[in-house]
Parts: C-alpha cells; structure tokens; sequence
C-alpha cells in the first residue's frame, strides 16, 4: 500500500471510532464553562461583561475595553456587582469586535 493510502484508512477508522483531531477537540466547550463574546468593562467592585440578564461578573485578568472572547467557568454565584460569577479561564483578543464606552 502507498503511504497516501495508509493515511487515508486511517482516517477513515479514526472518524468511525470518534477520534476526535485537535481542532475538533479545540472547539469544544468542557462541561460548565461558557464562552462570552465582546467587551469587559470596569465599575469599582468588579469586572464583568454582558448586560441585562446576560450579565457576568468576570473574576480573573480580562483587558477592559477590548473586544475578547473569553472561556470561563461558572460558579454558580451571583458576583458582588450583580449577574452569574465566572472565573476565567482564558482568553484571546477578537479582531471582529468592537467597544463602546458605557
């Protein structure tokens, strides 16, 4: 068999298997975290992103006033400033978004 052949099969017994590549597993999201696009912002007691019931005090280093998206994990508190307490886990700028000031 050629190698192109070989690597092929494999492929084809690994997605039939549910192996899953790094790129798949990249994307998923573990159990009990949440995935928050857009803008941090800053009032005295905390951090927090989103608005109204969407609200998340952030706890953890995220830039303010940048767009980023963020992997965090749920505590299941509400945080001091009001709306679900997170802890991030990480996060990376996103080129496609946008702030505004409050």
């Amino acid at each position: 068999m050629t190698i192109a052949r070989i690597i092929a099969i494999t492929a084809v017994v690994c997605a039939a298997t549910g192996v899953a590549t790094q790129a798949e597993a990249a994307k998923r999201i573990p159990p009990g975290h949440i995935v928050l696009n857009g803008c941090a912002y800053w009032s005295p007691l905390c951090t927090f992103m989103g608005s109204g019931p969407n609200t998340y005090s952030l706890y953890g280093f995220v830039p303010w006033s940048t767009p980023v998206t963020v992997l965090a994990r749920k505590t299941g508190n509400v945080g001091v400033c009001g709306g679900t307490q997170v802890t991030v886990v990480s996060y990376v700028p996103n080129p496609k978004g946008s702030c505004m000031f409050r």
